[in-house]
């Protein structure tokens, strides 16, 4: 049986990034790539992170090692996508 089509709320999931700007309350225009936006999305990013590995039963300390991981992670891509020369610059 196929499932009910979701009813999408206008700015809500599935909205485009125009709509959603046109859907803040009071008229305010909402820019996704401002500073502010950028560190909201990935406060609920990580939220939604911990909040997960809590209701699939990780510990703290293994939740620890997750986020070390994670900055591992980030660290090997910035050195792998950084050009050799790029420190001589300066």
């Amino acid at each position: 049986m196929a499932r009910p089509a979701q009813r999408l709320r206008p700015g809500g999931a599935g909205a485009s990034p125009e709509e959603r700007r046109h859907s803040m309350a009071l008229g305010e225009s909402f820019d996704p790539k401002s500073p502010d936006a950028v560190q909201q999305g990935l406060r609920v990013l990580a939220r939604s992170m911990v909040r997960e590995l809590k209701r699939a039963g990780y510990s703290q300390s293994e939740m620890v090692r997750f986020a070390s991981e994670v900055i591992d992670q980030v660290s090997q891509d910035f050195r792998a996508s950084t050009p050799p020369d790029a420190d001589d610059a300066s």
